[in-house]
Parts: C-alpha cells; sequence; structure tokens
C-alpha cells in the first residue's frame, strides 16, 4: 500500500541525505510545536514563557531520548558483531 513511500525513504537513504532529512523533519516539529503552544496558551491564558518553556522542555527530552536510544542500539549492534 505505502511501497511508494518506502521507495522514497530508500532512494533517500541511499543518497545520503537521511541526516538533512531528519534536521528539517526536527525542526519544522519544533516550529510547529512552538506555534501551537503559543496559540493554546493564548487561548487559555497561560503566559508565553510558560508554552516557551513546555517546548523547550519536550524538545530537550526528545534529544536527550534520541541519544540514549542510538547509544543502546550501537551498543547492541557492537554485541551481536563480538559475539
Amino acid at each position: 500500500m505505502f511501497d511508494w513511500l518506502s521507495n522514497i525513504i530508500e532512494a533517500i537513504y541511499k543518497a545520503g541525505l537521511s541526516q538533512i532529512f531528519y534536521n528539517i523533519f526536527f525542526f519544522g516539529g519544533f516550529v510547529g510545536l512552538t506555534t501551537y503552544n503559543l496559540i493554546v496558551a493564548k487561548k487559555y491564558g497561560l503566559k508565553k514563557w510558560k508554552a516557551l518553556l513546555f517546548t523547550g522542555i519536550i524538545y530537550s527530552v526528545s534529544v536527550a531520548w534520541m541519544f540514549f536510544l542510538v547509544k543502546n542500539i550501537n551498543k547492541k549492534k557492537a554485541i551481536k558483531s563480538a559475539a
């Protein structure tokens, strides 16, 4: 059903552009979440700094999680290749 999407993702990976696309989507998500938080903060009467702080916390946690996840994946690969 989504073979075309798999083909696009595979072509991006083979071209060596996966990190660029990751950064684009990560930044796009940051802008989208920030915009959403500011709109919701205005609607519910929250201060802007709270919305920005929430966005910062969410993205800090996601970066830390990705670092932890990649570190563990690489460790498991090293263990499998050593065995």
